[in-house]
């Protein structure tokens, strides 16, 4: 469905737009901060009450998220291309090693950060996309096949909101 007086191309380049400013790195990390740091969350919050009471299962538990992290880390670093967004990631899990040194707390904030490069990835894909939708749109006069209903076929003409 697309909104009343706001075609394809309109509400493409508003849907991106947001997704890019919903995923900017500060603005995604502002709200896994508020998560993890400031609301005091701990991921399975059970296991932790279960680990106090059992400290060799603790021990093992924590030196096993502290690998995990180490590893996700470590493919973060090898893997993400652009500096600026390594960068990133290094101060934000220093910042949470610093302020709340907990293995399982910086293992799931690693598993945040490789997340957010999925989104970033898939972001800068889909704004590049947008620009070649936009061509194929005004060279054939309709949606190209990839925006079209059903495979092989052109889209069927959008269905507009009333009222």
């Amino acid at each position: 469905m697309i909104p009343l007086r706001m075609g394809r191309r309109a509400l493409l380049e508003r849907y991106v737009g947001l997704v890019q400013d919903l995923y900017a790195p500060e603005a995604f990390f502002s709200r896994i901060d508020a998560l993890c740091l400031e609301a005091g969350w701990l991921p399975a919050s059970g296991w932790t009450a279960y680990l106090k009471r059992r400290p060799p299962r603790r021990l093992a538990r924590s030196c096993a998220a502290a690998i995990q992290a180490a590893y996700v880390f470590a493919q973060l670093m090898r893997r993400v291309p652009d500096a600026a967004l390594r960068r990133q990631y290094r101060d934000r899990l220093l910042k949470v090693l610093t302020s709340r040194p907990n293995p399982r707390l910086l293992r799931m904030y690693c598993v945040y950060c490789a997340i957010h490069f999925h989104y970033d990835r898939l972001i800068r894909q889909m704004a590049a996309d947008r620009a070649r939708f936009a061509i194929e749109r005004d060279r054939a006069g309709t949606a190209p096949a990839a925006l079209s209903n059903r495979p092989g076929r052109e889209a069927s003409a959008p269905r507009r909101a009333t009222a």
